[in-house]
């Protein structure tokens, strides 16, 4: 029997996508990048300090190290055509790294990836992921916000991809189908045409926030 896992603090009202704001309310959480831009990372960043509530308004992210990360990179890294490394993009949250923040970067074969991604999104954090397309040198990056199990393994990893449409029947508008590993996984992305597309996960970015923040009851 297949059991579907997600994050805890999503929620899709009359198909709009919220998490909790920290404050008994709640916010958008995902953001659809423009066209022209390779800025995927910088989205699926921004997403995930929504969900873990370090910042909760991205056109005003206020003057904590969340907002000043925010800002350095929206002014610095906001159109980047070829996209951006993760180890890149991992020692610059650092430099905003607060004790109250766990930050972490990971690698290894697919296998290793899906495992410590599926070990965060079980303990609530939604892992940014990063994927390389086979046959050319380009990537993407997503927020991972749930994954399925048949018995005990793995087959599918949930996404919100920031180049896709907001889902409006799902907490999630794009997933890697992970159940062969031997090969490629098939990365399909549910509100558009496209064809799916053979990809490799190669590495994760964790940005956690370790204040308790309570979870808006809706």
């Amino acid at each position: 029997m297949a059991e579907i896992i997600t994050v805890p603090d999503l929620f899709l009202v009359r198909g709009k996508l919220f998490t909790s704001d920290g404050k008994n309310s709640v916010i958008k959480i995902h953001h659809q990048q423009g066209e022209l831009d390779g800025a995927c990372a910088m989205y699926s960043v921004a997403m995930c300090l929504l969900y873990e509530k370090i910042v909760t308004d991205l056109d005003t992210p206020g003057q904590g190290n969340g907002g000043r990360l925010l800002r350095n990179l929206y002014s610095n890294f906001g159109i980047i055509k070829s996209g951006f490394f993760f180890e890149k993009l991992y020692k610059i949250i650092l430099e905003y790294k607060r004790k109250t923040w766990r930050v972490d970067y990971g690698d290894g074969t697919p296998k290793e990836c899906i495992s410590r991604i599926c070990d965060e999104i079980d303990s609530g954090v939604a892992p940014i992921i990063g994927i390389g397309y086979v046959g050319c040198d380009n990537g993407h990056a997503l927020l991972g916000v749930g994954y399925e199990k048949e018995g005990d393994k793995v087959v599918r990893i949930y996404c919100l991809d920031p180049g896709a449409p907001t889902p409006i029947t799902s907490i999630w508008n794009s997933y890697l189908d992970v159940r062969d590993l031997r090969k490629s996984s098939i990365y399909v992305n549910n509100n558009t045409k496209c064809e799916p597309q053979k990809v490799k996960i190669e590495d994760f970015i964790i940005i956690e926030n370790l204040k308790e923040v309570p979870i808006t009851e809706l």
